[in-house]
């Protein structure tokens, strides 16, 4: 499954997925979980801000470049177990690394790594 498909958004809409545990924990500064909720019911849509689609259309660009620089080759990957889901960055073929990838939106001043 690609990620960013419509398949793969219909997919996220059923299941429990990594990326929104902190919201259903409610310590996101993005979602509530009263918001999560509406999502996940059809009540909302989830809309890409800026922040998000630059890092859609920067990911691929930086795993190829993690992979030139460590000479380690990671494949996007869906995880499931049972109703739980993860969309990893990116993995290794033997499964023993997993990558985070982030372009942020702000500079190496940015809150976000401090």
């Amino acid at each position: 499954m690609t990620q960013g498909s419509p398949e793969w958004l219909d997919y996220r809409r059923t299941m429990r997925n990594a990326s929104e545990t902190a919201a259903v924990l409610g310590v996101s500064p993005w979602c509530t979980p009263y918001q999560l909720w509406l999502q996940k019911t059809g009540r909302a849509d989830t809309k890409a801000n800026a922040a998000m689609q630059r890092g859609t259309d920067l990911e691929p660009a930086a795993r190829a470049a993690y992979e030139t620089e460590t000479g380690t080759i990671m494949q996007p990957l869906v995880l499931q177990d049972g109703l739980y889901s993860a969309s990893l960055d990116g993995m290794t073929l033997e499964g023993d690394l997993i990558v985070e990838i982030k372009c942020p939106f702000k500079g190496q001043d940015s809150e976000l790594w401090k």
